[in-house]
């Protein structure tokens, strides 16, 4: 019974991931902590299953449209995410991290209502990403802020970057939406590498063999159900993402 919710788990998660490129690690992290199953799970050994979850979701939409993603766009933010990373890494030494939490959970907040805001906005968006030196500026810190909440809460920084791309550079999701998975998929496979370093592994082969089956399950799944939405279903599905990851880290806070 136990396999069967952990294979149920990871094909809704994975399907989350392959629909609008993250996410995924946010549902099943949560759900196989509070589920408790009796497999002997660990609480880093969850986290590497959020990790390989993301990365074998995605690595398959990525090679399958892999000419259709806009490289230009994802390089900026790949390399500013890095550097923000590292930032973000250090900052916690220097700043009490319930301060850091309730900050970033108002900055959550405002990310949504705009992101709602945008969603009727008559204004016309784009549909591909405009090389001139604004967007490139925004671009740029975007990639900085997604790589400091990656580097001070560790979470994936997809779900920051798709609101604040629609938000600020004005493109459509469909249109970032399959840069998001290469983006992430950088961080993702940095987080199982840092995890194998430290000698986090699932011991557990069966479980390790039902999440590897399950995610490529739920990444098919997800890719045919992004192509059957439009962007304002797709953008309500990134605000239900980022109100779970709100809660999430709400409660942590008055849990400090």
């Amino acid at each position: 019974m136990e396999y069967l919710i952990v294979a149920a788990l990871t094909i809704v998660a994975s399907t989350l991931t392959g629909t609008v490129g993250v996410g995924g690690a946010l549902v099943i992290v949560p759900a196989l902590t509070v589920a408790a199953l009796n497999i002997g799970l660990l609480q880093p050994e969850i986290r590497l299953i959020g990790y390989a979850m993301n990365f074998i979701s995605l690595a398959p939409i990525v090679f399958k449209h892999r000419k259709t993603i806009d490289y230009s766009l994802a390089k900026p933010l790949i390399v500013f995410s890095v550097i923000g990373a590292f930032i973000g890494a250090n900052i916690p030494a220097f700043i009490d991290e319930k301060i850091l939490l309730s900050c970033f959970v108002a900055t959550l907040l405002v990310i949504i209502l705009l992101l709602v805001k945008k969603m009727y906005d008559k204004t016309q968006t784009v549909k591909n990403f405009q090389h001139n030196y604004r967007n490139w500026l925004a671009i740029s810190l975007i990639g900085m802020i997604v790589g400091l909440a990656s580097g001070l809460f560790g979470i994936g920084g997809g779900v920051f970057m798709l609101p604040l791309v629609i938000i600020f550079i004005g493109v459509k999701p469909k249109s970032i939406i399959l840069v998001t998975p290469l983006v992430v998929l950088f961080s993702t496979g940095t987080g199982i590498m840092v995890s194998l370093w430290n000698n986090i592994w699932l011991q557990n082969t069966a479980v390790a063999v039902i999440v590897i089956l399950s995610a490529l399950v739920g990444a098919e799944l997800g890719d045919k159900l992004r192509g059957k939405m439009s962007d304002r279903m797709l953008q309500w599905v990134i605000v239900m993402v980022l109100l779970i990851l709100t809660v999430k880290l709400g409660m942590k806070v008055v849990a400090m």
